[in-house]
């Protein structure tokens, strides 16, 4: 009403009320995610720093982060292993806007990017990953997007939302014994990846991504799925079976594709990780 006071405080209510709706709105409407734009690209020539160019995401907690110029970030040297690129929101400190330092104070809103190991704590969107072989490698874009190779750009976990946002599960092919690589059979889960993407053409909310040739070890945490190939008599390291054995603690599910004189070792790795193997039927390989 005409010449009612406002107070600060009741201001500030007012404000909070209409950001948590806003905020509310963007997590469970869209979801956290890519909106636009936000494209991780090698750096010319290639060096061991990417380019993230501008774009717009919303993270778990419904803040909207938006890059108005691309960034350069620069994964350094020392470090091996798979890494998470993650966007993050963030807020300034109250600060006078322009030259009237004796005016208003504003938060501004702001963004953070880095490379991680592991997962962060703080709300987070990825923007890309890369499994990094080699301490001193450099980064490039993918030959291959739908199978990027180490030190490659992978931008296949990234989460596109809007009005129907994708969900995507990380199958890991993992070669144990000899011949294994040689024999192609991992190849048949690229072909369930192309299969489950043209039964999802009309809603896109889920797609797989396959990963070849991964090593029994952590980095496993990020997979949905490992498909374990093994053509001949095989037996797996202490540092395999502890990276097999921590990832199906963890709730992983684990396809073997083994012929049929590798299934009795199979088995006993199974009594050995103090698990059970279910058979598919009868004259599957």
């Amino acid at each position: 009403m005409d010449g009612m006071a406002v107070t600060a405080a009741v201001w500030e209510e007012a404000h909070e009320y209409h950001r948590l709706r806003q905020r509310f709105h963007e997590s469970l409407y869209h979801g956290a995610g890519v909106v636009t734009g936000l494209e991780v690209v090698a750096t010319d020539p290639p060096s061991t720093a990417v380019r993230v160019l501008p774009g717009v995401a919303v993270d778990p907690a419904g803040q909207v982060i938006v890059l108005k110029e691309p960034v350069t970030y620069d994964l350094g040297r020392g470090a091996e292993g798979t890494f998470y690129l993650i966007l993050s929101y963030g807020e300034s400190r109250p600060r006078a806007d322009g030259k009237q330092q004796d005016g208003p104070l504003y938060v501004q809103a702001e963004f953070g990017l880095e490379a991680r190991p592991t997962w962060p704590d703080i709300p987070g969107v990825e923007l890309a990953r890369v499994r990094r072989q080699g301490r001193d490698a450099v980064i490039a874009d993918a030959q291959d997007a739908a199978h990027p190779a180490p030190n490659e750009v992978d931008l296949r976990y990234r989460r596109m939302v809007g009005a129907a946002p994708t969900e995507v599960f990380g199958v890991a092919v993992c070669y144990v014994g000899d011949g294994a690589v040689e024999s192609g059979h991992g190849a048949g889960m690229d072909h369930v990846a192309r299969a489950c993407a043209r039964a999802g053409v009309r809603d896109g909310r889920a797609r797989l991504a396959v990963d070849f040739d991964v090593p029994l070890g952590p980095e496993l945490a990020g997979y949905a799925l490992v498909y374990l190939v093994g053509r001949a008599p095989f037996r797996l390291g202490k540092a395999e079976m502890e990276g097999l054995y921590a990832y199906i603690q963890g709730g992983g599910t684990v396809l073997g594709g083994m012929a049929r004189g590798v299934r009795g070792v199979a088995g006993e790795g199974a009594v050995r990780l103090g698990v059970g193997l279910a058979n598919l039927g009868q004259g599957d390989d």
